[in-house]
C-alpha cells in the first residue's frame, strides 16, 4: 500500500475504501481507521449535507456515491418504415403500420398525423378519417417508439388527398385539360384522365401511383383499376372491371389507393 494525496491506494493505483465509523479527515474527506475513504452509496440527500471539492458529503461525514450499473438495453431502431393505407377521399379511414423496429422488448408506439406539415389536432391514433381540410394535402403519420433505452420516430409515405373538379364526356378520344372521358366502342371499360383538372391543378403524381386494384371515382362511381395504368403523358390510361355510362357533365374525381 501507498499514499497519494493522502488517498490510501494499493500497488496498482485503486483507492482504497471502508465502511463507517469515521475515525479521522484528510482534505475534508472522512477516513476510518484502516485510512479507508468511507463511502455511502445511492444515499438520498438529506438535511445537513455539504459539497466537499465537489463531492456530497452527509452530516455525519459518510461520502455519498451512486452505484450505476451500465444498461444494457438496445433502443428502437427503425428498419420498415410505417405504411399508410386508405382511400384518399374525405370521409374515408386511413390506417397506419407501426413499421418494423429493433431494439429491447417491451417497445411502445405513439401516433401523430400531419396534414402536409401541420401536425392534427388530436390525431394520435393508429386510424384517422379525412376531413374537408386535408384536400389537397398527402396525410402522414409519424410513428414514435420508446423503451427503457430510449426512443426514435419513423415517418413512411403518407396520401395525398385528392378530389378534384373534373368535366365528364362518353365516347370521347383524348381527354382535354380538365375532362375525364370514357368509354368506346373498342374499349368500353377504359377510363382516360388528364393530369390537369379543370382548376387547373396538376395531379400526375398522384395518378402515376394508381396500381391494380386501386378505385377511381367519378361523382359516386367507381371503378376498380384491372390492368396496369398507361401514362400517355398529358393523360392516363386505366382499363377498369367495369364501368356503366354516366350522364356527361361535371364531377368530383377522387382517387382511392386500396
Amino acid at each position: 500500500m501507498k499514499y497519494v494525496n493522502g488517498f490510501k491506494v494499493d500497488d496498482d493505483g485503486t483507492l482504497q475504501v471502508g465502511p463507517p465509523p469515521i475515525t479521522h479527515y484528510v482534505m475534508g474527506l472522512p477516513f476510518n481507521a484502516s485510512e479507508g475513504l468511507v463511502i455511502q452509496l445511492n444515499q438520498p440527500e438529506s438535511l445537513g449535507d455539504v459539497y466537499v471539492g465537489g463531492v456530497r458529503v452527509g452530516p455525519l461525514g459518510g461520502v455519498y456515491a451512486i452505484d450505476e450499473t451500465p444498461s444494457t438495453d438496445i433502443p428502437p431502431v427503425n428498419t420498415v418504415l410505417p405504411d399508410t393505407t386508405g382511400d384518399a377521399k374525405v370521409g374515408a379511414t386511413l390506417t397506419t403500420t407501426q413499421g418494423t423496429w429493433t431494439g429491447t422488448a417491451p417497445i411502445t408506439y405513439a401516433y401523430q398525423w400531419y396534414s402536409g406539415i401541420n401536425f392534427i389536432v388530436g390525431a394520435t391514433n393508429s386510424t384517422y378519417v379525412v376531413q374537408a381540410s386535408d384536400l389537397g394535402n398527402a396525410v402522414i403519420c409519424r410513428v414514435t417508439a420508446t423503451n427503457a433505452a430510449g426512443g426514435a420516430t419513423a415517418t413512411g409515405p403518407g396520401i395525398r388527398i385528392v378530389s378534384a373538379r373534373y368535366n365528364y364526356l362518353t365516347n370521347a378520344g383524348v381527354p382535354a385539360t380538365g375532362f375525364v372521358v370514357a368509354g368506346s366502342v373498342s374499349a368500353p371499360n377504359q377510363v382516360r384522365i388528364n393530369e390537369t383538372d379543370r382548376d387547373g391543378v396538376n395531379h400526375a403524381g398522384p395518378l402515376s401511383r394508381m396500381r391494380i386494384g386501386d378505385s377511381i371515382f367519378v361523382g359516386t362511381q367507381e371503378g376498380i383499376i384491372a390492368l396496369e395504368p398507361i401514362d400517355v403523358g398529358d393523360y392516363f390510361i386505366f382499363d377498369m372491371v367495369s364501368w356503366p355510362a354516366l350522364t356527361d357533365g361535371p364531377y368530383d374525381v377522387t382517387l382511392g389507393f386500396n
